[in-house]
């Protein structure tokens, strides 16, 4: 985590939100982009439609799922989907998963 003091004049959006990013200690921008671009490349059509990619925290990627099965099957495929993260977005960004379903009503 980067401990650099705030600047007291605006910056632009992207800068913001890549300091916001860093204190949370979360993918930069450009990484957490390419992984929401790509998921359905990453995961395949099937778990996409049925699986969202939250965010990355101290490497580790949180997934939201609609459904129980597909979080299981997601879980399944950690290490192919791993090594498919590390092919778009770089080795050692994304080093597990947590899986979560989402609440229904």
């Amino acid at each position: 985590m980067s401990h650099e003091p705030r600047p007291k004049t605006p910056q632009p959006f992207r800068r913001s939100l890549e300091m916001l990013l860093d204190d949370l200690d979360s993918a930069p921008v450009r990484e957490s982009t390419s992984l929401l671009d790509r998921w359905p490349e990453i995961v395949g059509d099937d778990l996409a439609g049925h699986t969202e990619p939250l965010g990355v925290r101290r490497g580790v990627l949180l997934v939201e799922t609609d459904d129980p099965a597909y979080g299981e099957a997601l879980s399944w495929s950690e290490r192919k989907v791993l090594a498919r993260l590390a092919g778009v977005l770089g080795d050692g960004v994304v080093t597990g998963l947590q899986v979560r379903t989402r609440r229904r009503g």
